[in-house]
């Protein structure tokens, strides 16, 4: 029986859902949170409504954020935000939180593996990790690699996502999978936005981001 609710659970990732902070907030409400990778200079310099890190502090109990970028964390503790400058590969806090979040970071690491270790040495037994991503077959890469275009993707990116290959990542680090959705990308104009949520209807493979929820299975 836990199989077959476990086999429902994973089914959903059928369903497209409008953004990530639907389901982060379900999860965070009431809880200590550790956010890694918090720092994200464009929604802070432009569309600051959908910086996930002050989502986080305005709709948890406590929360944490990490970043490897050192001036930046200074400038928002001047600000009032509790930010330590530490790589969350190695980092030790001493600390243990109800729920670890990483918005869209996984992609950027060159140790993922590492990285969900070090990851649940910071949870509570009982604890989940959030993590979104850029998922590798949405519509817009397979357009421009359909036309012979450069796949445009952050410079700091150095590995890709689909579903099946970060669920494979996650359980082979004894984390269970608990819910898991695509995602569209509401930074984007009102057409892009519409041309997503088309595709992501005739095919939820299609949709341009992804989010896992998982906890220790171990």
């Amino acid at each position: 029986m836990e199989n077959y609710i476990y086999l429902g659970k994973l089914i959903r990732a059928m369903r497209v859902i409008k953004d990530r902070l639907e389901i982060i907030k379900k999860h965070i409400e009431g809880k200590s949170v550790l956010d890694m990778g918090c720092i994200d200079h464009n929604a802070m310099k432009e569309q600051e409504e959908f910086w996930l890190h002050r989502f986080i502090k305005e709709n948890s109990k406590y929360v944490l954020g990490v970043d490897i970028d050192a001036e930046q964390a200074e400038k928002l503790k001047e600000k009032g935000y509790e930010i330590v400058c530490a790589d969350v590969v190695t980092m030790d806090l001493k600390k243990r939180f109800d729920v670890a979040v990483a918005g869209e970071l996984i992609e950027h690491l060159s140790n993922p593996g590492l990285f969900l270790f070090n990851t649940k040495r910071h949870l509570k037994d009982d604890g989940k990790i959030i993590l979104t991503t850029p998922n590798v077959f949405a519509l817009r890469r397979l357009v421009r690699l359909k036309l012979g275009m450069k796949i445009q993707s952050n410079p700091e990116h150095c590995c890709w996502y689909d579903h099946d290959t970060l669920k494979t990542l996650l359980e082979r680090h004894h984390l269970k999978i608990i819910e898991s959705y695509y995602f569209l990308d509401p930074h984007h104009s009102k057409v892009k936005y519409f041309f997503e949520l088309i595709a992501a209807k005739l095919n939820h493979r299609l949709s341009p981001y992804m989010i896992f929820v998982a906890e220790k299975n171990e």
